[in-house]
């Protein structure tokens, strides 16, 4: 088999797949022994039958139209990785019938495909990122600090003259009347602490108290929410307008606790500030050391994708959107999570989770293709000892079967592309010129890249 590749418009190409005589002399061959041994032939024994009674119950025609099919199906997705092509729809073959084999002559078929076009970068220099330091600093170390001194605030009455906020946590005396003047008893409230800006309540409510300062008394009327708020719910076709009276019994300010050694003994099980310092700095060394390495990928491919010259076809961020979603899904699965909770954990809608998987796939393929181009330019592309090591490290035992299962399916360029972009982020990364934030001159890179 001997296969040419043609460039069209629009990066599709024609793949023509050739076969000689030979080649066609011995499939044809090999496909009546395959039918004499399948099927029983009166007065013969299995295998045995000759050509002349196979073609009585097939007809030689359909023998050859047989052949025909067998040469195109298997030999198709062989023809991609030896046109060494990158896919990204599916072949056309025409809408002409295929001519069938004939003995003694040679054959050939081929097909249209659209594959990833070429990409080209503007420089192949080595990137330039910065990072954060790979040591613990006084700021990792207060930042940390001031997350717990978050976590164990309370709250103090204000002065008297302090006016209330859009996000103020107020005390409120509520009574709440519906059309009928009947008492609501679900908002009716002698003591409510509330925190403006959570929307439990109407939003024309808490317009209501933005201003008011400790001992105001309020009687306004607003009109029944939609959608309704979740203190109002229960009010849901019952009431057009709720009348309130409202009482300010007083503003809440947050007070943050001091971190001090009382601080730390009473709350994070440390006799002394320092001690606990110190192991708050242990823990961020060893979130930098994890971290560091990924960020520093990170960043040099989002450098290399800004240097891509041509724009990603549609169909090769569609494809790269299908694959995203299909490994979320599977890692929702692994987690015993449905998609609805998943949506309510990150405070999402399905539109805006949409719209961000499109943006991400959009910037992953983007830095696919600059990979592609780096590494095709700096002589990394996998080669074929590559593509079965990888096979072999995944299954010692089984990788040669593996190996041609995904051959005869046309999936080895998978692998292939695969190895040869990791080859080439590796390289990117081991020869990112790295500056450290906060530092007039670049690091000495040290990290390397996951694989």
């Amino acid at each position: 088999m001997k296969v040419k590749v043609e460039n069209l418009k629009d990066n599709n190409v024609k793949v023509v797949v050739d076969f000689t005589k030979d080649e066609v002399n011995k499939a044809i061959s090999d496909k009546y022994a395959e039918l004499a041994k399948k099927y029983k032939f009166p007065g013969f024994r299995a295998g045995k039958a000759p050509r002349p009674v196979v073609d009585n119950m097939f007809t030689k025609e359909g023998v050859l139209a047989q052949v025909t099919d067998d040469t195109i199906n298997k030999n198709y997705p062989l023809s991609i990785d030896e046109a060494n092509i990158f896919p990204v729809g599916q072949p056309d073959f025409g809408k002409e019938e295929s001519k069938l084999v004939e003995e003694g002559k040679a054959y050939s078929f081929s097909y249209k495909i659209q594959v990833e076009p070429k990409f080209t970068l503007s420089s192949y220099d080595k990137v330039k990122i910065s990072l954060p330091s790979a040591e613990p600093t006084e700021k990792d170390i207060d930042a940390q600090l001031d997350q717990f001194r978050e976590h164990y605030f309370t709250y103090e009455d204000a002065g008297a003259s302090e006016k209330a906020k859009k996000d103020s946590t107020v005390s409120l005396k509520i009574e709440a009347k519906d059309d009928a003047g009947k008492t609501i008893d679900t908002l009716t409230n002698d003591k409510l602490s509330y925190h403006l800006g959570s929307q439990f309540l109407p939003e024309d409510f808490e317009k209501k108290i933005v201003g008011a300062k400790k001992g105001d008394k309020l009687d306004f009327t607003i009109d029944m929410p939609k959608p309704a708020t979740v203190y109002t719910q229960a009010l849901e076709g019952k009431t057009k307008k709720i009348k309130f009276k409202v009482e300010v019994n007083g503003i809440q300010v947050k007070k943050l606790p001091k971190i001090d050694d009382e601080f730390a003994k009473k709350n994070m099980g440390f006799d002394t500030v320092k001690e606990l310092r110190e192991q708050i700095k242990a823990q961020v060394a060893q979130e930098k050391a994890r971290m560091l390495p990924l960020l520093q990928e990170n960043r040099s491919l989002d450098e290399l994708a800004k240097r891509l010259k041509e724009e990603v076809p549609k169909q090769v961020c569609e494809k790269k959107e299908a694959q995203l979603l299909q490994d979320f899904f599977g890692q929702l699965q692994q987690a015993g999570m449905t998609f609805d909770q998943y949506l309510a954990s990150q405070n999402l809608d399905a539109d805006k989770f949409k719209a961000d998987l499109k943006k991400q796939a959009a910037d992953v393929a983007k830095q696919d293709a600059a990979l592609d181009a780096y590494a095709e330019k700096k002589g990394l592309l996998a080669t074929d000892k590559e593509v079965e090591a990888e096979f072999k490290n995944g299954d010692p035992q089984n990788w040669e079967k593996l190996y041609e299962e995904w051959k005869s399916r046309g999936e080895l360029h998978i692998v292939r592309q695969a190895i040869s972009r990791m080859k080439a982020a590796k390289d990117l990364v081991d020869n990112a010129e790295v500056k450290v934030e906060g530092e007039k001159k670049p690091a000495a890179k040290k990290t390397q890249t996951k694989k």
